[in-house]
């Protein structure tokens, strides 16, 4: 929807035209049949592929393989690349709309429920990591292996920080 947002506000319209008659747009279910992710990025960027770029082109592929599927185990995985994806969002909504539609000030901080994990609470996180499909996994890993070290560590793939507690 903010890729759609955007080349509307370029004049640009996010629909795909008919083939045979490119006056008329294609339809499905009665409405015109808007850009998906993939396509709206191809148009945004052309050819270039910043670490915004491949930190989509990450979920898209991932959304692609764990759509209807239940995989909480998933979410410690890919923690980082999920933050750089809100951070890139942000980003990109206040650099195309202003400040005035940023969405961070609306939003409470992420908190973590958790401190140091004991050995029962590791084993239980392996346990649960372990039941993750393979396929996905497999996914995750050859993604990132695909990247240069300098795009595996670009903040907006993704975002890793360290917290300490202060007393």
């Amino acid at each position: 929807a903010l890729f759609h947002a955007i080349f509307f506000s370029r004049g640009r319209t996010p629909f795909y035209r008919k083939k045979g008659n490119r006056r008329h747009f294609e339809t499905l279910d009665g409405d015109k049949k808007a850009w998906e992710l993939s396509q709206c990025m191809a148009e945004f960027w052309g050819t270039e592929h910043p670490p915004v770029r491949k930190n989509l082109e990450f979920f898209v592929k991932l959304r692609n393989k764990i759509e209807h599927r239940s995989m909480p185990g998933l979410d410690i995985a890919i923690f980082g690349e999920c933050q750089a994806l809100l951070f890139n969002f942000e980003d990109l909504l206040t650099k195309e709309f202003g400040n005035k539609q940023a969405i961070n000030e609306s939003l409470s901080l992420a908190l973590q429920f958790s401190c140091y994990r004991n050995e029962q609470q590791q084993l239980a996180i392996r346990k649960l990591h372990k039941g993750l499909a393979k396929d996905i996994r497999s996914y995750i890993d050859a993604f990132r292996t695909s990247l240069s070290a300098e795009e595996l560590q670009d903040m907006q793939f993704s975002y890793k920080v360290f917290l300490f507690p202060k007393p």
